[in-house]
């Protein structure tokens, strides 16, 4: 069963408009800008943004892959996160200047470098982790496990549509 939660929004004369969306690509985009929002509001006592936070943690998943899997240029890590390598650049100088990424020449291309989680970041990851399970447990409450899942699985069917489009 789909139910649609009713939003209630004043208009420009403050009257009260009922907007009822049924559009998937609306609400995907409202619940991902939601998340993203609320998990900006706990970065802040830790002097992060959300794409600071998205780079560390896919940094962290990147040490977990065997070395020869591994991909942490600059480049490689705005691929994967599908930013522009310009806003890339900044990011990773910004996270270097506060201590949590240092870089290293890149053994397979000396035009470039990678990148690695410092011990202090590492700390931060786990001090910060729980921010974006709490994050995604708030946007879960009431569903089902089966309704996530199929949430998941479709989701994904998703996203492969796009991947060789």
């Amino acid at each position: 069963m789909l139910i649609i939660c009713t939003i209630t929004k004043l208009d420009g004369k403050g009257e009260s408009v009922k907007e009822k969306e049924e559009n998937i690509g609306y609400l995907l985009n409202k619940i991902t800008q939601q998340m993203k929002s609320h998990l900006a509001r706990q970065l802040q006592d830790v002097n992060l943004t959300v794409a600071q936070w998205g780079i560390i943690q896919d940094l962290h998943v990147q040490e977990h892959l065997d070395e020869g899997h591994r991909r942490t240029t600059p480049a490689e890590i705005a691929e994967r996160l599908h930013m522009d390598r310009p806003t890339m650049s900044g990011i990773v100088e910004r996270l270097k200047g506060k201590g949590l990424l240092q870089s290293t020449p890149n053994p397979h291309d000396r035009r470039s470098f990678c990148v690695s989680l410092t011990d202090q970041a590492k700390s931060l990851y786990r001090e910060i982790e729980p921010f974006s399970e709490r994050t995604l447990e708030l946007a879960l409450t009431g569903v089902d496990p089966e309704a996530v899942e199929a949430l998941r699985k479709t989701v994904s069917m998703m996203i492969c549509n796009f991947v060789d489009n």
